[in-house]
């Protein structure tokens, strides 16, 4: 089955407009993470941060994995 360019633009902008609003949560709950045990902080930071800057993670992949 394949998909129509109009409706691959839709869902990405409609993958845009929720990315907005998923990010800040994932780094409130990271923040709480990091003062309560029981959530994992540092993976819903960066999580959070990844979604907003995802070129950072293109970075970070380069200089760890090494090809």
């Amino acid at each position: 089955m394949q998909t129509s360019s109009k409706q691959l633009r839709s869902k990405i902008r409609r993958f845009s407009r929720v990315k907005l609003f998923v990010a800040p949560l994932l780094i409130v709950a990271g923040i709480f993470g990091l003062v309560l045990p029981i959530i994992p902080g540092v993976i819903f930071l960066f999580s959070g941060r990844a979604l907003i800057v995802p070129s950072i993670d293109d970075k970070i992949k380069g200089k760890t994995v090494k090809k």
